[in-house]
């Protein structure tokens, strides 16, 4: 059965830290628009849970991620997806080199959350199913007139401190927060 319902595919290593954080705030976000959200990491382990402090901190914003398990990126997830957006600039390098078609639709997250406000000052669709497209083909504009700050990579947590996971854990609320902004 084809897909009838937008998809968003997120992306970073593992595919359980960065990725699937950002999967469940967006999914949060866009559950009553009619848009799907989901994970994959290029160096994914199949069937792994979340990193159990991440799906604490989701849990403390009301957010159940018991369900989760990793998945591998393959070819066809991007291939399906109408955006697919990448914790770091090397993710969405491994994207397009994977997938080469799929190169104007991949971004970091911290590429679409900095480009959020100039995309914004179009006025949007009333379908929030079209907005995707309208956000695509904003891009141009938007990559024109903003300015980049510092890197458009989120760290990867693995292996590092308690303050570091929270550091990342903000950082993905805050682009997520600013990506689904394109959509309400």
């Amino acid at each position: 059965m084809p897909r009838t319902r937008p998809l968003i595919l997120m992306v970073c290593t593992g595919n359980v830290c960065r990725s699937p954080v950002a999967e469940y705030l967006l999914k949060g976000d866009l559950a009553e628009l009619g848009i799907d959200v989901a994970s994959a990491g290029v160096e994914a382990i199949p069937d792994q849970p979340i990193d159990p402090l991440y799906a604490t901190l989701l849990e403390q914003r009301g957010i159940d991620a018991s369900g989760f398990r990793s998945r591998w990126l393959t070819a066809a997830m991007p291939l399906a997806a109408d955006l697919v957006l990448t914790a770091t600039s090397a993710h969405r390098a491994a994207v397009v080199r994977m997938l080469p078609p799929v190169l104007n639709r991949t971004l970091t997250m911290k590429q679409l959350a900095r480009y959020a406000p100039q995309i914004l000052a179009s006025p949007p669709p009333f379908d929030a199913t079209a907005r995707i497209n309208w956000i695509l083909g904003e891009l141009p504009r938007a990559r024109s007139t903003s300015l980049r700050e510092g890197s458009d990579s989120i760290e990867d947590p693995i292996g590092k401190s308690r303050r570091t996971y929270e550091s990342v854990f903000a950082e993905l609320e805050k682009a997520t927060g600013q990506i689904a902004s394109l959509f309400s």
